[in-house]
């Protein structure tokens, strides 16, 4: 039997999140706009890392 780690995303938040980051890009004050671009793509590599993190803990788990 295999068994994998279950994590949940949570769907509304993360839309949540993604509607208020969209709003913050669209601030008036240029520098706002600017830092909500940069905390995106902060976001986006922390995921990438994240995910890229578990398949290399569930294929350790697989080779069990």
């Amino acid at each position: 039997m295999k068994l994998k780690p279950y994590l949940e995303p949570s769907k509304n938040k993360s839309l949540l999140l993604s509607e208020r980051i969209d709003k913050l890009k669209k601030d008036k004050d240029s520098d706002v706009a600017d830092a909500t671009e940069s905390v995106d793509y902060e976001l986006l590599l922390t995921r990438k890392k994240i995910l890229k993190e578990l398949e290399t803990k569930e294929q350790s788990c697989a080779a069990w």
